[in-house]
Order: structure tokens, then sequence, then C-alpha cells
């Protein structure tokens, strides 16, 4: 898939409809090979709102040490977007399958968005593609 499927009209349209492309749309190549969390604020239908961009993520932070820093950010959100659900790609180069580093991520961030922010997903996206990290899990 790719941006280029999604139909005229798609920004008026659930973001769940074209989960894919979006991503796609949003994540760019490079981002893909720098590494990078990519949250694509939605509204409470779904609808795409603001997309937020943190570039060249650390490869070897540990996940316990994100939980504040995410928890701050959810808490931004809410603040700023009330009703806002997200959709959130974990951007990386290696395998097109979810590995542990994935679900860690998945994990922390569930953690920290919960109760503030509604995810309408995890996934993990690389040069190949991307995968959603399936919520049991993301309870690991």
């Amino acid at each position: 898939m790719s941006y280029k499927d999604l139909p005229k009209g798609w920004p008026d349209q659930p973001v769940t409809e074209h989960i894919e492309d979006v991503l796609d749309l949003f994540v760019d190549m490079q981002a893909r090979v720098r590494g990078a969390l990519m949250i694509l604020v939605c509204d409470e239908r779904h609808h795409a709102v603001q997309p937020i961009m943190l570039e060249d993520m650390p490869k070897d932070i540990v996940t316990d040490d994100l939980e504040g820093p995410l928890e701050r950010l959810a808490h931004t959100i809410a603040d700023g977007f009330p009703g806002a659900t997200a959709l959130v790609a974990l951007a990386r180069t290696g395998p097109s399958r979810v590995t542990m580093r994935d679900r860690a991520w998945a994990a922390a961030i569930s953690r920290a968005f919960s109760g503030q922010v509604e995810l309408i997903g995890v996934h993990s996206i690389t040069p190949r593609g991307s995968l959603p990290i399936e919520p049991e899990a993301q309870a690991a």
C-alpha cells in the first residue's frame, strides 16, 4: 500500500479506514531509516488533526526511561486536544515483523497514554511496510 492509494477526500474519513496508507503518508523513508516515533493526533471520530514526529530516536534507550516523557506528551495532547485519540507509528529499519523492542515500546506508550488519550493503534513501520502491534502484545 502507499499514500497514492488514499481516496479523494480521505482527510474527511476516519484514519481507521486507511491505516497503512495514512502511515505511509506521514512516515517517510528517512524517518524509517533513522528511527522515529510518529503520533498522529486525531479527534474523537478518528479524523487526523495533527501529526507529531520525533526523529532520530536512540536505539539503545530503555523503555522504562520513556514513561515519564511519554506521559507528559500524552498529557499535553489531552490538554491541547480534548477528546483526542492517537495513531502511533514506531519507525525503524530491520525486519518486517513485530520485535520484542516494538512490543516494549508499544507497552510503554499504552501505559503512558492510558486514561489520557485513547490509542487507535500502535504500528511498527519499516522501509518494507507496517504491521499493527496487537493489544495483547502491548500488555507485556
